[in-house]
């Protein structure tokens, strides 16, 4: 009974833990993907068709980076944020998979959703 007290005690705080790092209240949260896209623009009207682990550049409006972070390794992220204009660059290497930069403008108390679909090529 006291190594399932200690157990579930443990459980709780990996919980907690988890849930403080997705619950930001201001700031943009989302997704990437691997995604089909037609025309001849990068990453127009496209379809995702896999989750997509990446990095992200964030820019201020004076183009000053303010943080590069890593998504999951199911695409997913939240990157707390004061509130401002940002410019979010998905990082790659010049070649395919590539996505197209996006600009957000976040509000105090507000959590911008935001799907980054990175082109693969296939046409």
């Amino acid at each position: 009974m006291k190594h399932t007290t200690k157990f579930m005690f443990l459980v709780i705080v990996f919980v907690l833990a988890l849930s403080a790092c997705s619950n930001i209240t201001t700031g943009i949260r989302g997704q990437s993907f691997l995604a089909d896209c037609t025309g001849s623009e990068i990453a127009v009207d496209c379809t995702s068709t896999m989750p997509f682990a990446t990095s992200l550049t964030i820019y201020d409006e004076n183009l000053v980076v303010v943080k590069t972070v890593k998504t999951k390794k199911d695409g997913s992220f939240a990157i707390a944020l004061d509130p401002g204009t940002y410019f979010i660059h998905p990082v790659n290497n010049g070649s395919f998979p590539m996505a197209g930069d996006f600009q957000v403008v976040v509000t105090e108390g507000e959590v911008v959703e935001l799907t980054i679909q990175y082109d693969t090529g296939m046409r």
